[in-house]
């Protein structure tokens, strides 16, 4: 059993290193860019105070409380992994 998980380990890590993944060929079209967002508009954003959304959820049994409206500051974040398009 120990000898058979050694060769398909051993196997694994020789294929690995047989060759080099090589990148695809492939022609990216360049395209026009969407017209900017007017952030003027609530639609254009992902969360607000005034606005039920997903910033509005807190963890169930827990003394934390949505004090958007009330709060001292404002805070905006840019979340690094959000696109999701092709």
């Amino acid at each position: 059993m120990i000898r058979s998980l050694a060769l398909g380990f051993l196997s694994i890590v020789l294929a690995s290193c047989a060759r080099q993944i090589q990148p695809v060929n492939t022609r990216y079209d360049q395209q026009a860019l969407p017209p900017a967002p007017d952030y003027s508009k609530s639609g254009h954003w992902a969360a607000l105070p005034d606005k039920l959304d997903a910033a509005d959820s807190v963890p169930l049994n827990s003394n934390l409380r949505n004090n958007q409206s009330t709060a001292a500051a404002d805070v905006f974040f840019v979340y690094p992994t959000i696109y999701t398009g092709k």
